[in-house]
């Protein structure tokens, strides 16, 4: 979903996309609604710390389904059991 471009920081979409909240350099923190600019929210901290906590969440989430996903793989080999996700 990330813009091509080297001075984004944070991209975040919210409610299936419907909101997105941006950070780059030099343009500041900006939400898009239906992919149309809607709100300029440079300064609100707390909305730049939940969409970071929340990008960083789905990161994580990421990688620990990508880690299940080795693991159930590796037991299968063994013809072991595996874990759902």
């Amino acid at each position: 979903m990330a813009e091509e471009n080297k001075n984004i920081l944070l991209d975040v979409s919210f409610d299936d996309g419907k909101y997105r909240i941006i950070q780059e350099h030099g343009r500041g923190l900006r939400v898009l609604r239906g992919g149309e600019e809607w709100r300029d929210i440079t300064g609100d901290n707390m909305v730049l710390v939940l969409a970071s906590e929340l990008e960083e969440t789905r990161e994580a989430r990421d990688r620990l389904k990508q880690a299940l996903g080795i693991a159930n793989r590796m037991l299968g080999e063994n013809g072991l059991m595996g874990v759902s996700p």
